[in-house]
């Protein structure tokens, strides 16, 4: 009768076969790092939602620095992105590159008021149908879309 070979050294070459495919092509989940906010995002982030003078558009800033302009104006709605950045963080100083509204804007938020004003000109010389007021919403709405 001839010798079998023992379960043993069947088992552990499969098993080992087995553990190598499953280490080779497990797919480990990416693992990204946290997003980080633009420069001045912490000055920005009060009107980061905001309407026109006449309320037909709407102004949102995202903390990457993304920017997108929705245009209710006319029978269609528009929706420009664009982005924003910081001109000079002290003098909270900001670029807004969005079709639609391109300019230099400034911050103006009062320490005792609940919004800010995203104002277009100067602070003697404020052009306020180029400017964006911050509208309130809720702070899980702050969170940036995917």
């Amino acid at each position: 009768m001839a010798e079998r070979p023992s379960i043993l050294l069947v088992l552990l070459p499969l098993g080992l076969a087995v553990a190598w495919l499953s280490s080779h092509f497990q797919q480990t989940p990416a693992v990204s790092a946290p997003k980080r906010s633009a420069p001045g995002w912490g000055t920005l982030i009060a009107c980061s939602e905001a309407t026109s003078f006449d309320s037909k558009r709407s102004l949102s800033l995202l903390s990457d620095g993304r920017a997108r302009l929705t245009d209710r104006s006319a029978e269609k709605i528009q929706v420009v992105r664009g982005e924003w950045s910081v001109v000079d963080d002290d003098r909270h100083l900001y670029r807004i590159d969005v079709e639609g509204s391109v300019g230099n804007y400034f911050v103006v938020s009062p320490p005792d008021a609940e919004g800010c004003l995203l104002s277009f000109g100067s602070v003697d010389h404020a052009d306020l149908r180029r400017s964006w007021f911050s509208i309130q919403i809720d702070e899980n709405d702050l969170r940036d879309p995917p």
